[in-house]
């Protein structure tokens, strides 16, 4: 299937010629099926893109386009009731495109359908859903599978209604576009030939260090499985430290303006360093710190004291100053210790083995300065995590699908481990996430989840990045970002910027090269599409605002988080300057004619 699809691609190219290929490129960023669907050529070589400015002048377009086409397909084969169904709804769908009132998926960071939005504006199929008389299938659907593509929605009834009213789910699918990202992606220039497994940030400072299975940053820098991002004469660029490690580093962090690294390799800037090392920050050079004969994946502080854990021998040990000396004896066994955490004044284990202690214990175990001992039952999976959370213990698991007893994410509740996320999904939520949590990061009232897995089974939702938050009623989930790839590791830089890595090229077709940054609150600052720009500044703020762009910027409009209305204008020019002085503290959201702007009144 998948030669056939590229065959078809390629006709159409030698076929449509250059102008029809390039409109067809665009339609396709609006809803992949014009790859696969079976049109006339003059439907798209006919298109006027002389006023096509934005987004989503192009969603029109493609409304437009679809809606040409099935009105024109042989429909013979219908009864007169689904004849008469079909094209009373292709005549709604004239309208929807006209008046040009589309959703804003301001959920996810990647164009993505949205089946209706937070103020309540349907997608073209949802709309159509809606005309005809379901809204409660609409709704249904926007409850259990907001973000899903038409050929992947589960719910009952779609198939049932797309019958009744003489279309196929393939031309459902092909009617339903993508929405635009809320979120702007950055790269840190041009990222890593490697994957990037470990980050750290200097607080003082707001320095970032990366480590990992690269080599050499994209940009041509020497970078030895070890970088710091600098600022100079040139712009930001990496920079290796010293010469490096000689292998793959999978645990960095930073103490007393020490950088201590840990991993698989045998050599620091040349020197012996049997699998971890320390970078002064004060001297800039490497020291020794002892040998361990394993790797090492883990690292901490501890009653002021390091202890790492990995896969040498004992799994966990301690840096007396002079040796390390292990905490282990025969009470832990297994393949490796994965990650060290300190809560409630104990120094939390993670990782895949198993305690000796009779019953079957296994991942977790806890160390209060002077012995091991256990933690509950552990977790029915290894642990490559822990994060504290409103107080309580989160640990990121492997999702081993083969179990009836698995685990993404679980919680201790100060006894006993609980499975959040595993086979039976999450809360109540429309989310059900399959696969590994590798790292937890708190970031307000949220947890951060990073690894390889998929927020929802077969469904394109977010994948490898979710916002997690527990509120009294519920747990949800929030899809982030779509990446190709594993992200291994994030940390927050200053305000509200997450920088990840990964071993992960890009999301969809960019080119991140292992690692990028995204601004979770304003990241919607700026935008642009085919020249158009707008920008709001400054934001957060307390009272005034200023809008400029380089188009008019015609109907304006203002939403508080429920969806309610605040106001309403029209501004002819392309600067406007507006007050927000009386609102409440919180974030709002500003529509105009080509964008969907995020605003924090602090």
């Amino acid at each position: 299937m998948k030669n056939t699809i590229t065959l078809f691609v390629v006709m159409l190219i030698c076929v449509f010629g250059n102008a029809t290929t390039s409109k067809l490129k665009h339609l396709a960023e609006v809803n992949a099926e014009w790859r696969t669907q079976q049109f006339a050529r003059d439907v798209v070589d006919n298109l006027d893109t002389r006023k096509i400015s934005s987004f989503s002048d192009w969603i029109a377009a493609h409304l437009m386009l679809v809606e040409t086409t099935l009105k024109a397909r042989n429909v013979d084969h219908l009864s007169a009731n689904q004849k008469s169904n079909r094209q009373y709804l292709l005549h709604q769908l004239n309208g929807y495109w006209k008046a040009g009132v589309f959703p804003n998926n301001d959920y996810l960071s990647y164009k993505n359908p949205i089946f209706i939005d937070r103020i309540g504006i349907h997608c073209a199929v949802g709309y159509l859903m809606q005309q005809s008389g379901n809204e409660l299938l609409a709704q249904k659907i926007d409850a259990s599978e907001k973000f899903a593509y038409i050929n992947e929605i589960k719910t009952k009834g779609v198939a049932a209604w797309a019958t009744e009213n003489g279309f196929t789910i393939d031309e459902l699918a092909w009617i339903q576009p993508g929405y635009p990202p809320n979120f702007i992606l950055q790269e840190l220039t041009g990222g890593f030939n490697g994957s990037v497994n470990a980050m750290a940030v200097n607080p003082a400072d707001g320095t970032l260090y990366v480590a990992g299975s690269f080599t050499n940053a994209t940009e041509g820098s020497q970078c030895n499985h070890i970088a710091v991002y600098l600022s100079g004469f040139a712009g930001w660029s990496w920079v290796g430290l010293g010469d490096g490690v000689n292998g793959n580093v999978h645990a960095l962090m930073l103490h007393n303006n020490k950088l201590y690294v840990g991993g698989e390799f045998n050599t620091a800037n040349g020197s012996a360093a049997n699998h971890v090392a320390v970078f002064n920050l004060l001297t800039n050079d490497w020291e020794t710190i002892g040998n361990l004969d394993g790797n090492v994946k883990a690292l901490t502080i501890f009653n002021n004291e390091l202890y790492a854990g990995g896969s040498f021998t004992g799994l966990v040990s301690k840096w007396d100053g002079t040796n390390w000396v292990t905490l282990n004896n025969a009470f832990l066994s297994g393949n490796e210790v994965r990650t060290l955490d300190v809560h409630n004044n104990q120094l939390f284990i993670g990782g895949d083995f198993e305690l000796t202690t009779g019953a079957i214990r296994r991942n977790v175990a806890i160390f209060d300065g002077n012995q091991l001992g256990i933690s509950g039952f552990g977790t029915p999976t290894p642990v490559n995590d822990f994060e504290s959370y409103n107080g309580k213990l989160y640990a990121a698991c492997d999702f081993i699908s083969a179990t009836n007893d698995t685990c993404a994410l679980a919680v201790f509740d100060e006894t006993e481990w609980k499975v959040i996320i595993g086979n039976n999904g999450i809360g109540n939520s429309w989310a059900m996430l399959t696969g590994d949590i590798k790292k937890l990061l708190v970031n307000g009232n949220e947890m951060l989840a990073s690894g390889n897995f998929n927020c929802f089974v077969n469904m394109t939702y977010g994948k490898n990045l979710m916002a997690y938050k527990e509120t009294a009623q519920d747990i949800i989930i929030k899809p982030l970002l779509v990446t190709d790839s594993t992200i291994n590791c994030m940390t927050m830089l200053a305000n509200s910027t997450l920088c990840f890595g990964g071993e992960f090229v890009g999301p969809q077709n960019s080119t991140l090269n292992h690692i990028a940054s995204i601004d979770l609150v304003l990241g919607i600052e700026n935008q642009h599409f085919n020249g158009s720009k707008i920008k709001l500044f400054p934001n957060p703020s307390s009272d005034l605002i200023t809008l400029e762009a380089d188009l008019n910027l015609g109907a304006l409009s203002l939403y508080d988080m429920t969806g309610k209305l605040v106001w309403q204008t029209n501004v002819v020019g392309n600067l406007y300057q507006f007050s927000i002085k009386e609102l409440n503290a919180g974030i709002y959201f500003l529509k105009t004619n080509q964008h969907s702007l995020k605003i924090v009144k602090s």
